[in-house]
């Protein structure tokens, strides 16, 4: 089997005494896609801002292409535009 593009083990992201995600487990190989789907306040943004390197998780561990999620060369490889892009408003 190939190496993960993507892989989080065991992954919590807490704000507080508040957990966003709580024990998240997937895997996805090079070309797969994933949809994140979830009512308001259900984690989905901080979930893909941890997958972009942008925030660390309180617990577990991200990789991309088997490095930490959070170093300069994994975060070289993904692209993550969110719903506030702090581009100057038109």
């Amino acid at each position: 089997m190939s190496e993960a593009a993507i892989a989080a083990r065991a992954v919590t992201k807490r704000f507080g005494r508040a957990a966003a995600l709580h024990d998240i487990d997937f895997e996805l190989a090079r070309g797969e896609t994933l949809a994140v789907l979830g009512a308001n306040g259900a984690g989905k943004t901080t979930l893909l801002r941890l997958v972009a390197g942008l925030a660390r998780p309180t617990e577990g561990t991200l990789s991309v292409f088997g490095e930490a999620a959070t170093r300069p060369e994994s975060r070289r490889r993904i692209g993550y535009v969110g719903h506030a892009t702090g581009i100057y408003p038109a």
